[in-house]
C-alpha cells in the first residue's frame, strides 16, 4: 500500500475514533443536563409544595378565626363554603 493509502487509513480510522468520542461526549452532556433538570424541577416542586402548605395554613387560621366569630366548627365552616373536608 502506499504512503498516501495509509494515510487516509489512518485519517479514516481517526474520523472514527474522533466521531465516537464525539457521540460518548453528547450522550454526557445529554445525562447532565437531564440530571440537572431534573434537580431544577424537584427544587420547583419543593418549593411550590412549601409554598401550598404556607397559604393552606394561613387559610386554615382564617377559617378558624371566622368560625370563632359565627360560633361554628372548622367543619361546619368547610361546609358553609363548600370546602374539601378530611372524609373528601
Amino acid at each position: 500500500m502506499s504512503d498516501s493509502g495509509r494515510r487516509l487509513e489512518e485519517l479514516r480510522s481517526e474520523e472514527a475514533r474522533l466521531e465516537a468520542e464525539e457521540r460518548a461526549l453528547r450522550a454526557l452532556v445529554a445525562e447532565q443536563t437531564d440530571e440537572r433538570t431534573n434537580a431544577i424541577l424537584k427544587k420547583q416542586h419543593i418549593d411550590a409544595l412549601h409554598e401550598y402548605n404556607e397559604v393552606k395554613d394561613a387559610a386554615q387560621v382564617v377559617l378558624g378565626v371566622l368560625a370563632n366569630h359565627e360560633q361554628l366548627t372548622i367543619k361546619q365552616m368547610h361546609l358553609k363554603y363548600q370546602l374539601p373536608t378530611k372524609g373528601d
